[in-house]
C-alpha cells in the first residue's frame, strides 16, 4: 500500500523519477506521484499523459501476471527447475499411513528425506513408524480383546 503523505514529502525530482519508463515502483505509487506533480502545477503534454498511463498500465499488468504465475506455480507445489529432486507427496505417505500402516508412510517419508539427504531426520521418521506400530499393536489390540463383542450368532439353544 503507498502512502500519499510521503509521496507528498519528495520534490518534484524524485517524483519525476516515479514517472521514468523501468522505475521500480508499483503503480499505485506512479499514480500518486503524477497526481502530486500536477497538484504543484506540473503541466504535462497529452504525449506525456498518454506515456504515464501507459506506465501505469504496464505495471498493473506485469504486477498481474506476476501474481497469477506465482499462484499456479505454488497451487500445484511444482516447480520450473529441471534439476529438482522428485518426492512423494505429501497426500500420498498420508493415504498410505491411514490405509496401511504407518509403516508405508514411514518409509516413503524416509525415502523423500534421504533424497534431500536428511539422514538424521530419515532414520527418525522411519524408527518413529515402526515405534508406533509397535505401541499400537501393543496398547490397541489387548483393548480390543477385552471389549466384550455383542453376540451377533444366535445361539442354537433358543433356536428350538
Amino acid at each position: 500500500m503507498v502512502n500519499k503523505s510521503v509521496l507528498r514529502k519528495l520534490s518534484n525530482q524524485e517524483l519525476e523519477g516515479y514517472l521514468k519508463e523501468g522505475s521500480r515502483f508499483v503503480p499505485e505509487a506512479v499514480q500518486i506521484a503524477f497526481e502530486i506533480l500536477e497538484e504543484r502545477g506540473r503541466v504535462f503534454s497529452e504525449m506525456e499523459k498518454t506515456a504515464v498511463q501507459q506506465l501505469i498500465q504496464n505495471k498493473k499488468e506485469e504486477e498481474e501476471a506476476k501474481r497469477t504465475e506465482e499462484v499456479e506455480v505454488w497451487k500445484d507445489h511444482i516447480t520450473e527447475d529441471p534439476e529438482a529432486v522428485k518426492l512423494y507427496s505429501r497426500r500420498t505417505v498420508f493415504v498410505s499411513s491411514v490405509f496401511f500402516s504407518p509403516i508405508p508412510g514411514s518409509i516413503l517419508l524416509f525415502l523423500n528425506l534421504v533424497k534431500l539427504k536428511k539422514y538424521h531426520a530419515s532414520f527418525l521418521a522411519l524408527a518413529f513408524g515402526f515405534l508406533f506400530l509397535c505401541f499400537k499393536n501393543m496398547f490397541w489390540f489387548p483393548i480390543l480383546t477385552l471389549a466384550p463383542l455383542p453376540d451377533t450368532v444366535p445361539k442354537l439353544e433358543s433356536l428350538q
